[in-house]
């Protein structure tokens, strides 16, 4: 995990965001590359002015702001104690900013039907999370109502499986879905 500074980015830095800027960070997390400071920082500014209040029965709002062959771009708006379900991003590996707030992310692997926590941690402002192909994480706002953060995914993601530790199971969810079970999978 890498943690930058970007808060320090002008609020006209998200005005200079360009669709090809989004291809470029795009080509770079397929590539598996760093995204630099400079592009990291008008991605934060960029997300915080797209962010949206949208919370709804679910634990984050979510807006596709970029997508194309390259991949997709989305900011989520989160509420303080919204999670994700465990999830992975399909044929993607990704990349999450956060641009405002507190999470806590955890790192998880399948062992024999079950869901083990392989490693957690707290990422603040700034901080970069790479997520490889496959690999399983959940996230957790654990500060205010104003969190926001930019994920990349490269390709595109397709269908991604969300993980139910309850009902024990795998729900297979399509292309734009949240990272949430849906009410009708929950047990």
């Amino acid at each position: 995990m890498t943690t930058l500074a970007i808060d320090s980015a002008p609020p006209s830095a998200a005005r200079s965001v360009t669709d090809d800027d989004l291809v470029l960070a795009l080509t770079r997390v397929a590539a598996g590359e760093p995204l630099g400071p400079s592009l990291a920082a008008r991605l934060g500014a960029f997300a915080r002015a797209r962010a949206s209040v949208h919370f709804g029965a679910t634990p984050y709002g979510r807006v596709v702001v970029h997508s194309s062959a390259a991949g997709e771009v989305m900011v989520a708006s989160w509420q303080k104690g919204g999670a994700s379900a465990p999830h992975d991003h399909g044929a993607a590996r990704g990349v999450v900013l956060v641009a405002r707030g507190r999470f806590h992310e955890r790192r998880l692997v399948l062992r024999e039907g079950a869901l083990s926590v392989v490693e957690e941690r707290s990422l603040d402002a700034g901080a970069v999370l790479e997520i490889g192909q496959g690999e399983i994480h959940e996230m957790e706002s654990v500060a205010g109502d104003d969190a926001v953060t930019i994920h990349l995914y490269a390709p595109m993601p397709g269908p991604t499986r969300l993980y139910d530790r309850a009902g024990r199971r795998t729900v297979l969810v399509a292309d734009g879905a949240g990272a949430w079970l849906p009410p009708r999978a929950r047990h």
